[in-house]
This record gives C-alpha cells, sequence and structure tokens, in this order.
C-alpha cells in the first residue's frame, strides 16, 4: 500500500524508454516541494547555500570561486544530456525558494545512486524524505532498475535515519573521500523497488 504522500507525486513525462526523453524537461511536483531540472538560472542560489556545513557528509565539496559551482552545473547538464544521471534542483511550491539539490546518478544501470543535499534552512522540516520518496516514484515510473543505492557516511544519523525509514536495507560498508581528501566511514543501503515491496 502506497503511502497518502507518495501518492500525491505527479510527473511531467512518463517514459520507460528515456534514451528519446530530454531529461532537462523533466519536472517533478509532490506535496511541499518541486524538483527541476539543475541550470545556471540556480548558481548564485547554489553557490550561496552550499556551505561547509551542509557540505559536512558530502563528496563534492563547497567552493570560494563561484566558476567552480558554473563547471559543476554543467557537468550535470552534460550528463543529463547523455541520459546517465538526472540532478535536479528543490524548490518550495509555495514560496518558489530554492531549498538544495538533489537527483540519481547512474539511471542507465540497474543500481542508479541518489544523491541530495538541502540548505540549513530546509532541514529538519521532512523535506530530505520527501524529496527521495518523489525520486524514487519518479524512478518506479521510469526506469528499469533492481534497487536504488543511497551512501552515507556512518556519522550522518539524520541521513541514515531518513533512508532507514524509507525501508532502505544496509548492504556493506565503504570509504568515501570527498573532493578536499577527506575520508570517511560509510555505510551503502538499498531502496528496492516499490513494486517488490508491495
Amino acid at each position: 500500500m502506497r503511502s497518502s504522500l507518495v501518492s500525491s507525486y505527479s510527473f511531467s513525462v512518463f517514459s520507460h524508454n528515456l534514451t528519446s526523453v530530454n531529461l532537462r524537461c523533466i519536472t517533478i511536483f509532490s506535496k511541499r516541494i518541486t524538483l527541476k531540472p539543475i541550470s545556471s538560472v540556480y548558481e548564485s542560489d547554489i553557490f550561496r547555500e552550499f556551505t561547509d556545513e551542509v557540505a559536512k557528509y558530502t563528496v563534492p565539496q563547497p567552493s570560494d570561486d563561484i566558476a567552480d559551482t558554473r563547471d559543476l552545473i554543467a557537468c550535470a547538464c552534460e550528463e543529463m544530456n547523455r541520459g546517465t544521471d538526472f540532478t535536479t534542483v528543490v524548490i518550495d511550491r509555495t514560496t518558489g525558494r530554492f531549498l538544495g539539490c538533489a537527483g540519481l546518478r547512474h539511471i542507465h544501470t540497474r543500481e542508479p545512486k541518489v544523491g541530495i543535499w538541502l540548505a540549513k534552512s530546509a532541514q529538519g522540516r521532512g523535506i530530505g524524505k520527501e524529496v527521495v520518496s518523489a525520486l524514487w516514484d519518479w524512478a518506479e515510473a521510469n526506469l528499469e532498475y533492481d534497487f536504488l543505492y543511497y551512501p552515507v557516511v556512518v556519522d550522518n544519523l539524520p541521513s541514515r535515519r531518513l533512508v532507514e525509514s524509507l525501508g532502505g536495507v544496509l548492504h556493506g560498508e565503504r570509504k568515501m573521500k570527498n573532493t578536499r581528501g577527506v575520508e570517511f566511514d560509510a555505510v551503502g543501503y538499498e531502496i528496492p523497488r516499490r513494486s517488490a515491496k508491495e
């Protein structure tokens, strides 16, 4: 049985053949947020909100040079053009405010990887769970996959609680190194297909 939160999602594009779909035209709507393809429109928002505090457990790290943010966005757009990754910005549906970034990497494989970061002001409100749930629903409707892979630093307890609340199953330990060379102990979770759970 799907929850009322999950059933509230709608998508602007449905397709099981993403080779013919422009990922940069897809928008995902949920109860409180909209997921829109990342673009240069949000360059200043990303640069401002992706702080050292927010990026404590992420692989990419903030830069003092907005040109690095510009390069990151360009890379993400190219990956969407190739159909390998789907990277979005998280927007508050009521206020239009930028809340963070999220997406799925390796969507052409059987194990797409979930990634998410939220601005400090958006944390602690259940937004992260809503974002990951929306991506999960989109994957269910559009991708051929076995499970979504969610890597998380061991000490990142809020993120671990999030994925566990969605039924994520612990699947091994690993090391993660951020772009500044700092290494963390991490674990991976598998979020199974919804159809496999029902």
